[in-house]
């Protein structure tokens, strides 16, 4: 007797990509990539035959959780390779389009956006063997997690105003120079310049002309717009068109999306109010949810549906 092989994928970081936001738009955006990655997995799983636990319900427009329950051998370089090709089709689909319409010399700055492909995140993998549960698996997943393999990207020059902790992206960075040279208020001229240009383009409530915002940041903004997202399918359709025989779903929820996308403005968060409250995001497992799974591995898939 064959005994049942689950699979279990999970992603990083969520929760310091989400919250690296100053507009609604932003969380918008976030939400819909973390989501399209998880789609992406799931629709690959089942094209190698395997069957999905969880998520039951896979929406992007909906939204769905990043850590993947999956019956059956689905090996780990086909969820990777699927996993960093969607995530090649996100990031080359913004760069050209900032490229195509934007008038510049965007020579310097290919090569951070190559490490934002090739560095973004962490992909997580296990399977169980001898017919462990899901909970043994999932556990085994959350061991894997403790030891980290993650590649940090470095820069010269000035940090995002959104975050401070990453580069900010315009067509010089990346640039090879001698750091005794650098010249703080040129460098600002072009990146004011830059911002101008492309809030001119994309219009205010994409992007502030004051802002100065880092590759990931400027993708989650940009994703939201509909001819990039538009591009995005395009590009989807070339990458993943000839490996996976129905990619029609993706196609219209990303139409949607494109859609959904288009409402009379997004506010900006305002944290602070004016009468003195605070206004914040939080997640958590009050419910107790995981500790009733674990109890009860079977009832995952109807959980979840």
């Amino acid at each position: 007797m064959t005994n049942t092989i689950y699979t279990v994928i999970t992603f990083a970081p969520v929760q310091g990509f989400i919250e690296k936001s100053r507009k609604l738009r932003d969380l918008y955006g976030s939400s819909y990539l973390l989501s399209y990655l998880s789609w992406v997995i799931c629709n690959t799983a089942k094209q190698h035959d395997c069957e999905v636990v969880s998520p039951a319900s896979i929406n992007i427009t909906q939204g769905m959780p990043n850590q993947i329950i999956i019956k059956g051998d689905f090996p780990e370089n086909k969820a990777k390779s699927a996993f960093l090709t969607a995530w090649e089709c996100v990031t080359e689909t913004c760069r050209q389009w900032v490229e195509d319409n934007v008038p510049g010399d965007y020579k310097p700055w290919k090569r951070s956006w190559g490490l934002w492909t090739k560095y973004a995140w962490e992909f997580f993998w296990v399977q169980g063997e001898d017919g462990k549960s899901i909970s043994e698996v999932r556990e085994k997943l959350n061991e894997k997690k403790r030891w980290r393999d993650w590649t940090g990207i470095n820069w010269q020059g000035e940090s995002s105003t959104l975050s401070g902790t990453d580069a900010i992206a315009y067509p010089k960075l990346g640039k090879i120079s001698d750091p005794r040279n650098y010249n703080y208020q040129q460098e600002k001229q072009d990146v004011t310049a830059f911002y101008e240009a492309l809030s001119e383009k994309l219009g205010e409530s994409f992007i502030d002309p004051k802002e100065q915002l880092s590759i990931p940041e400027l993708i989650k903004r940009m994703i939201t717009y509909e001819s990039v997202s538009n591009q995005l399918i395009a590009s989807f359709q070339d990458k993943f068109g000839k490996d996976q025989a129905n990619i029609e779903p993706l196609i219209k929820e990303i139409q949607q999306i494109s859609t959904d996308l288009q409402p009379s403005s997004f506010k900006d968060l305002n944290r602070h109010k004016e009468n003195g409250g605070f206004q914040g995001w939080f997640q958590g497992d009050g419910d107790q949810a995981g500790e009733y799974l674990k109890q009860y591995p079977e009832k995952t898939h109807d959980f979840s549906q």
